[in-house]
């Protein structure tokens, strides 16, 4: 009798260790795409994931209708011992843009979208104010992140709820600025995808939250799914969500970092939340020839034929905005950040395997990148050229992303993330020793950076005026060789900064010792020094702040920085008026020519790098 008891404690505690760490149909004898044995997927998982620190993470892999496994490890509130488990929701991020191009896609399918189309044909008029060219922009610019537009300067998260509206003012609200004429450059872009949400909500006449519950979470039976920005279209996941935290990971320690719950007010862009049971039905019914989410099969096809190419090549860049995914065979899908939560998802048509990937360690990559290619294999970026054709290009030079704040308060960011690439050999290049850079031939380079598994393409191309474009995947980086003066230009300006706080207090000092001595000019050349200060005084907030600028914030920097501009040039008009006076309190000439210099930088800061303007940007 004992025994029998013995048996059934053992089997209770063997059927909980497998709900914990996970659920794997061990009649199943086929091996994922990278190799590994169904039965085999549990024991890879662990080995993969032993050195690498995180709190918690899902992962879910599926063939065709079967969930082959599901897993569960970790905690997602490590405070109060909360383990993952079938009912432990994730953020999406920017996987919840699928949900988007397939509304989208649904509503081109009815005929109510045309992907050719001027999207201002279906936008209240004159919606976009902060365009550069007057060429149409279509769906097909928003699917493929081609539209122009640089990264908006102001947060796309808040922290209070209270503070979102409707979709059409929170959207307008972040709009950037569009630099590049449609179709030249790549730029991942959230405006353009939380754009083309507001389209699908004015075109079909129902709120984007509610379509999407409607046309996709419904059909598939996702009823652990949220699409809200405040998850409250679906109680029982915001409920889920709350007890969800947010952490990452500094060396091999893991601590609080991000938003234990934060909102997107472009809620198109990242909102979705919900279980990895959910988003594994998803998977199953984009890989599904019968397209579920369709009334035409054809139509989800179109996903893998390609929207965008490298060039004039037939290599694919994008997918309706699904992005080529390359492992053992060609997959498709989406990864995605939040200020909580990481993700991954990618699926393969023609085979019908596929995986999902969540985590609440924000700087967890090695598990939604690394599990993703455990299951779906490695990269093969070499088989993309056959041959060299002599289109080989010097690449040497500066780079700028074209993910990057090209304008305003925030320009100077964009030129802290430059790309410097030098040449190694014939047909090599790196940067700084940290990424490798080699010519595979047919106008193709591979890329392999330190510390990350496989490699990835790049194709540069020129412009008509001139201007050289390296593509690769959702980014563009375009060469630019004014990079170097203006971050001289703003290091210069900071050190004036330091330089002006030191003088300043010196000032003080000796007023309160009644030992300082005025002189023609001195009082205009201290508020000028002031405003130096405050310029970059009024940076601190938005440097340390966890979700970005707001505008106020914007504002507050901005203004500063346009007085510190206007009594720079205040202050050099004086110090020239000093230096042909005859004054007796004159100060010694280097005095006011080192002024003139200093506020000359001060004034050429400010306006090169656009500081002074929070607005249109």
């Amino acid at each position: 009798m004992k025994n029998y008891f013995k048996r059934i404690i053992s089997a209770v505690m063997s059927a909980a260790l497998c709900l914990q760490c996970g659920i794997m149909n061990t009649s199943a004898t086929e091996e994922t795409p990278s190799g590994i044995a169904v039965t085999d997927i549990q024991s890879a998982i662990e080995e993969h994931v032993k050195d690498i620190p995180y709190s918690s993470f899902a992962v879910s892999v599926f063939h065709g209708d079967e969930t082959v496994y599901t897993g569960y490890y970790g905690e997602i509130d490590r405070n109060n011992k909360i383990a993952a488990d079938e009912n432990s929701v994730y953020e999406w991020g920017s996987i919840t843009k699928t949900l988007t191009w397939v509304s989208v896609l649904q509503l081109y399918e009815q005929g109510k979208i045309d992907l050719n189309e001027d999207i201002r044909t279906y936008l209240p008029e004159g919606y976009l104010k902060n365009l550069k060219y007057d060429d149409k922009i279509t769906m097909l610019n928003l699917m493929n992140h081609n539209a122009g537009w640089c990264e908006s300067t102001y947060n796309i998260f808040v922290t209070d709820e209270n503070q979102l509206t409707t979709l059409e003012e929170m959207v307008q609200d972040v709009e950037p600025a569009q630099i590049w004429r449609p179709g030249e450059v790549t730029s991942y872009s959230n405006y353009g995808a939380a754009l083309a949400g507001l389209i699908v909500e004015r075109v079909s006449g129902e709120s984007y939250i509610d379509y999407v519950n409607k046309h996709i979470f419904d059909k598939l039976g996702m009823e652990q799914t949220s699409v809200a920005p405040d998850f409250n279209d679906n109680p029982w996941v915001r409920t889920q969500r709350e007890k969800l935290k947010a952490y990452a990971v500094l060396g091999d320690n893991i601590m609080p970092g991000g938003l234990d719950m934060g909102f997107i007010p472009i809620y198109p862009a990242g909102s979705a939340c919900g279980t990895i049971e959910d988003i594994t039905k998803y998977g199953k019914a984009l890989t599904d020839e019968s397209a579920p989410l369709f009334k035409n099969p054809e139509t989800q096809a179109i996903i893998f034929e390609g929207s965008s190419f490298y060039g004039d090549t037939d290599t694919v860049k994008c997918n309706y905005g699904f992005w080529p995914m390359e492992h053992s065979a060609m997959c498709y899908g989406h990864d995605g950040g939040t200020l909580a939560c990481i993700s991954n998802f990618a699926f393969d048509p023609e085979s019908d395997w596929g995986v999902a990937v969540f985590t609440n360690t924000r700087t967890a990559i090695n598990i939604t990148q690394g599990l993703t290619q455990l299951i779906m294999g490695e990269a093969e970026t070499e088989n993309k050229a056959a041959s060299d054709d002599g289109k080989m290009i010097d690449l040497s030079g500066i780079y700028m992303p074209s993910r990057a704040n090209h304008k305003g308060i925030l320009k100077v960011y964009g030129l802290l993330s430059v790309l410097p690439v030098s040449r190694i050999d014939d047909d090599k290049f790196g940067v700084a020793g940290l990424i490798d850079i080699e010519y595979k031939g047919n106008g193709f380079y591979s890329v392999k950076q330190e510390g990350v598994d496989g490699s990835y393409i790049m194709y540069p191309h020129t412009l008509d005026d001139g201007t050289t474009i390296v593509d690769m995947g959702a980014m563009s980086y375009i060469k630019d060789d004014t990079v170097i003066p203006k971050i001289v230009l703003f290091i210069v300006f900071l050190l004036m900064a330091v330089v002006s706080a030191v003088i300043v207090f010196v000032k003080f000092i000796l007023i309160l010792a009644k030992k300082r001595k005025t002189y023609k000019g001195s009082k205009i050349i201290s508020i000028a020094q002031l405003f130096k200060i405050w310029a970059v005084a009024a940076a601190v907030p938005m440097l340390i702040s966890t979700i970005g600028p707001t505008k106020m914030t914007g504002i507050l920097f901005a203004v500063a920085a346009a007085l510190c501009a206007l009594f720079a040039a205040a202050a050099i008009v004086s110090d020239i008026m000093a230096l042909c006076s005859k004054a007796e309190n004159k100060a010694k000439p280097w005095r006011y020519i080192f002024n003139i210099i200093f506020n000359s930088v001060a004034i050429a800061t400010v306006l090169v790098l656009e500081i002074y303007q929070f607005w249109g940007c």
